[in-house]
């Protein structure tokens, strides 16, 4: 694969900031750009501001032009792909977070597609017999639907919703799994059967480089993306307190929409879910019908679900603010605010592109400046 300039500018910075985003992005900042920076660091005349010794030597040493060309011929001998924040294919919803990876690193079938119709699935790793179920179903029902089902790949619900969206015979690319380890290291927490799988048929993504191990840091950051990436995030169970809730709470602060499967009043383990609708910071969902509904999946839901009109129509030619606009109003009916809101948009070029939208019969306007996809 031949990588642009730019493609190898983000590739040196997940290199020298694997992890850390934030940080690589204030660095980048504080030295007047990404190619400003990596001039600098080759000249010696970086602002390190409060970076330590060793993390100065490591940027020096990834801004190597030799070392990124043994580093990329690496990724090509085993198999893994580097989608930077420039590719074609970077999440473009990702691209929008405060905090978004410089590199995905992916290996995978579908390593090379872009994943048009996101929706997180996500809960404990200690689920009971019902939510083992619930994220199976929840998984094939939207997978057969059209959507790539977004998870994590932890032993528990994230495993079963995997599981779930491959078997979805009529999906081309069912499923991606975010990892908190490299792609290339094997899972020690019986999933490594699934992600065999979801090689064959789906994608591996991390933002750490190809054979880091995890740690119980990388966990809590890799939540993040699995928010990220996706339009919306399902959750199936989960304690109060717990890996979930972490994604839960990315997600309401990415402007996600975020959905909950109630739970038993009788169950005390994973009530989790009970407390987040309590609180109102999710919507319930009763079926895998009512969440296709909301999310404007057009598909018969259950094993027998026809191959060819399970997808939504695919998406039109549009600009990428006009395709923010349109995703947005395909999850669900929103108003001028919400979208505002939601996109980032100013007020000025969102009337511009609700009008263009209208005008090319793909949305429509309600009452009380609420907009719907046709």
């Amino acid at each position: 694969m031949i990588y642009s300039k730019e493609d190898r500018l983000n590739i040196f910075m997940s290199l020298a900031f694997e992890g850390a985003a934030r940080t690589g992005m204030q660095f980048v900042e504080a030295n007047g750009g990404l190619p400003e920076t990596f001039e600098r660091v080759n000249s010696g005349s970086a602002d390190y501001g409060s970076l330590g010794m060793d993390k100065r030597r490591r940027i020096a040493l990834c801004a190597n032009e030799s070392y990124l060309d043994e580093f990329i011929a690496g990724l090509e001998r085993d198999g893994v792909i580097a989608i930077t924040g420039s590719s074609s294919v970077y999440p473009w919803r990702l691209a929008n977070i405060p905090d978004p990876p410089f590199v995905l690193y992916a290996r995978g079938a579908a390593a090379l597609r872009g994943i048009e119709l996101p929706v997180s699935v996500v809960g404990t790793r200690r689920c009971s017999d019902y939510g083992r179920t619930v994220a199976d179903l929840m998984g094939r029902s939207l997978a057969e639907a059209g959507a790539t089902v977004i998870s994590g790949l932890a032993y528990g619900c994230d495993s079963y919703a995997h599981e779930g969206a491959l078997k979805a015979g009529n999906n081309p690319f069912p499923t991606a799994a975010v990892l908190g380890q490299g792609v290339l290291v094997n899972k020690n927490d019986n999933t490594q059967k699934t992600l065999e799988r979801i090689l064959e048929r789906g994608v591996l993504l991390s933002e750490y480089l190809p054979r880091t191990k995890a740690t119980q840091y990388s966990f809590p950051m890799r939540n993040r993306i699995i928010s990220g990436i996706s339009g919306a995030l399902l959750v199936v169970e989960a304690g109060k307190k717990s890996g979930t809730m972490i994604t839960v709470s990315c997600a309401l602060e990415q402007g996600r929409d975020v959905y909950a499967v109630p739970c038993r009043i009788t169950e005390q383990l994973n009530c989790g879910t009970n407390d987040m609708l309590k609180k109102g910071w999710a919507q319930p969902v009763y079926g895998a019908e009512d969440l296709i509904g909301m999310l404007g999946l057009d598909a018969k839901v259950g094993e027998n679900a026809p191959a060819a009109s399970g997808a939504r129509k695919a998406m039109p030619q549009l600009d990428e603010a006009q395709k923010q606009v349109y995703e947005q109003l395909l999850l669900g009916e929103k108003s001028f605010d919400e979208l505002l809101e939601k996109t980032g948009i100013s007020v000025e070029r969102l009337n511009l592109h609700l009008t263009e939208l209208e005008f090319s019969g793909l949305i429509k306007q309600l009452p009380g400046r609420v907009y719907s996809a046709e």
